[in-house]
């Protein structure tokens, strides 16, 4: 692949095993009737490799036995040759490509035809939405930086408290990790200055390392105070019988003014997502987007299928997918985009993040070895990460795509459930066909960041499972 392009089609027809799912994302085996249905063999790999990934198994696993009346002697290297550059030109038009062949045999070349500057005209948005009715709150352990976060508070048989403002909250997610194999039951206590402590426990266990975000509905007792005020966070974790020598639990640590969870608030707050929804929508009209081009994808599916599903309702060349709890709260933020993907000729773009309280949320993004990261994460935004960069992957919190990026990878991955680490693979697999990203510091959007899944480490290791053994595409 270069962006795309095929180029070489001669490895394409050795025995092989296709999964089924796969398969069905095709338009099955086609060969040319005016050679004697020939051709099916490269023009199947070519489909597959737009969906799926394909896998080399490098050593002799058979032999060929050459039969001196088979199709390909009849026909000859001159029929082959044709066959192969009508599925490099049929390839060129399936995927979008605004490419012309000028070569006749391989590896193929192809120059790239003109195509005029993008304007919002050319674009459509894609805006995945699971509705619920929780609301995060704003409180000063909910997102420390990435400096304050290197350490571990280990909860192994022991417990740990904080005091924190009270904003009313009714949920907690903590952030947990642990080295290895762990099992037990975790304790979440919040004292108010009256009565008795609301509590919640749950069974925490991993046959392997673990990292995610556990969520507590905490019951309030009879007797609570109405006035908020100061609350005191108490949390416990109580390995399980014969888990004792296990590694610990950990919860992330920050460093500021001592050891402090990182956390999430939240509280019950009937039609909030669909007011963010709402919300999201005016701003990208105000962008510029008219609302028959924007498509709101209300489906209980993982975000990658809602996606996908949004991707194959629109038309134009260039596809934004956004967040459901995100705004454009900055003018320009689209023709920054647009600009940022024509000057570096890229075909990804992405801009920088901030959130409510204008810290950065996620700049220039890169990979610490296996470990995706944003730079500035919590940082006051001053305009220090305002520049463009090509980058190893965006977050697809707002993503502009040039339509062949999705025609020629399949789209997202929808064997990752929930919405984490889908926007990183697409990425990568873009990458792998030579498509290029580009993260446009000029254009800013902000992020609210209402929503989270804790399918963090099953995404994590299936992310690295597929991907930590190709390291030029991990920095």
């Amino acid at each position: 692949f270069d962006r795309g392009m095929t180029v070489d089609l001669y490895n394409h027809a050795h025995p092989y095993l296709i999964r089924r799912s796969a398969y069905e994302r095709t338009a099955g085996w086609q060969g040319f009737a005016d050679f004697q249905l020939a051709g099916e063999d490269c023009g199947i790999f070519l489909q597959v490799e737009e969906v799926a990934e394909v896998e080399l198994l490098d050593r002799c696993l058979y032999h060929y036995r050459l039969h001196p009346k088979r199709t390909s002697h009849e026909l000859g290297p001159a029929a082959a040759e044709e066959m192969w550059r009508r599925l490099a030109d049929k390839t060129l038009a399936r995927r979008g490509l605004p490419l012309e062949r000028i070569s006749e045999v391989q590896p193929f070349r192809y120059r790239r035809l003109p195509r005029p500057a993008p304007s919002l005209a050319d674009v459509e948005c894609v805006v995945p939405f699971w509705e619920s009715d929780r609301e995060e709150l704003t409180h000063g352990f909910r997102r420390p930086s990435a400096a304050r976060r290197e350490s571990l508070f280990v909860l192994n048989g022991s417990s740990f408290s904080q005091e924190m403002e009270d904003a009313g909250f009714d949920q907690v997610e903590l952030a947990l990790s642990a080295p290895g194999p762990v099992a037990g039951v975790m304790r979440v206590e919040v004292h108010r200055a009256s009565g008795a402590p609301a509590v919640c426990e749950q069974a925490i266990s991993a046959d392997r390392p673990l990292m995610k975000f556990v969520h507590f509905d905490l019951e309030p007792p009879s007797g609570w105070p109405d006035d908020l005020g100061r609350a005191r966070l108490a949390v416990s974790f109580r390995p399980g019988p014969g888990n004792r020598d296990l590694p610990g639990l950990h919860v992330f640590e920050d460093g500021e003014g001592g050891q402090a969870l990182l956390l999430r608030l939240f509280r019950s707050s009937p039609g909030f997502s669909r007011r963010q929804l709402e919300r999201c929508l005016r701003s990208l009209e105000r962008a510029g987007l008219d609302r028959s081009a924007i498509h709101v994808i209300e489906k209980r599916q993982s975000s990658s299928a809602n996606k996908n599903e949004g991707f194959r309702r629109t038309s134009r060349p260039l596809v934004c997918f956004a967040d459901d709890d995100v705004e454009i709260s900055r003018p320009g933020a689209l023709e920054a985009l647009l600009a940022g993907l024509e000057e570096r000729d890229a075909d990804l773009a992405g801009p920088r993040i901030v959130d409510a309280e204008g810290r950065v949320f996620c700049a220039a993004p890169f990979f610490d070895g296996p470990f995706p990261k944003p730079r500035g994460l919590g940082e006051e935004d001053q305009g220090q990460y305002g520049y463009t960069s090509e980058v190893p992957w965006l977050p697809s919190t707002f993503l502009l795509a040039r339509r062949e990026v999705c025609q020629s990878t399949g789209g997202f991955d929808e064997g990752y459930p929930g919405s984490q680490m889908e926007d990183v693979d697409f990425c990568l697999q873009a990458r792998v066909r030579g498509f290029r990203c580009v993260y446009v510091g000029e254009s800013v959007v902000t992020h609210l960041n209402q929503q989270r899944n804790d399918r963090f480490s099953e995404n994590f290791q299936r992310f690295r499972q597929r991907w930590e053994r190709q390291e030029e595409l991990l920095r």
